[in-house]
């Protein structure tokens, strides 16, 4: 196989890495509208909203990883 289909199958399997972990976060904002991120950020510092997103979406991001590769 030549490198470029090497190097195609590698972008698109990122690109759709990525779709789904912004769907995922899109969801995940969707299903919490309480829970206000500029609000969290603000009165807890950037730590407080960063380590709850930040976990998420890495949870998330393995979940994808395993399924697209």
């Amino acid at each position: 196989m030549d490198i470029t289909m090497y190097l195609l199958t590698g972008f698109l399997s990122g690109m759709t890495g990525v779709f789904w972990l912004l769907i995922g976060f899109l969801l995940f904002n969707a299903l919490t509208p309480k829970w206000n991120f500029e609000e969290v950020f603000k009165e807890k510092g950037i730590s407080g909203g960063a380590l709850v997103v930040s976990s998420f979406l890495l949870g998330l991001a393995l979940i994808i990883s395993k399924a697209v590769f």
